[in-house]
């Protein structure tokens, strides 16, 4: 349900009630047995410009809890994941570092959460925006390394 450059904002009401749509559906048109497992996040450069950080981290946490709410399951898991640190090399993405703290640091704000640092990841599709192929694969692996320790506990 992922749309690129969106704010976090656009998840209050158009976007979430999207991506929870989308997330039914594939319960209900599943031929297998499905079941929402997690939520994946990789979101915030349009948040990173101007003063859009300032209420990230609130809106952030109150989507954290609508899911759990909507979906029926306070322990499912939210897996976030740093925006690429080569933002820096574009002065509109001035607040790339305050967004990463923030993803960094929900697992002390909310249960159930992990965030995935990808700070060290360089490659981007050429833009200095967007992680590479490369870069998401090896995201893949982290996002999923991450799941299996939070459902460990």
């Amino acid at each position: 349900a992922a749309v690129g450059g969106v704010s976090i904002n656009h998840y209050d009401k158009r976007f979430y009630d999207r991506s929870l749509m989308r997330l039914k559906d594939a319960e209900k048109k599943s031929s297998l047995k499905a079941e929402i497992k997690a939520i994946l996040w990789l979101q915030g450069e349009t948040d990173a410009k101007g003063d859009g950080y300032l209420s990230y981290e609130q809106k952030l946490l109150h989507l954290v809890d609508r899911y759990r709410v909507d979906l029926n399951n306070p322990e499912l898991p939210f897996i976030a994941c740093t925006i690429g640190s080569f933002l820096k090399h574009h002065e509109r993405f001035n607040h790339f570092k305050e967004i990463n703290e923030i993803l960094l640091n929900l697992p002390t704000k909310r249960k159930y959460t992990a965030c995935v640092d990808a700070r060290d990841l360089k490659i981007s599709i050429g833009d200095d925006v967007h992680y590479s192929t490369e870069a998401q694969i090896e995201i893949g692996k982290r996002f999923a390394a991450a799941y299996m320790k939070l459902i460990e506990k």
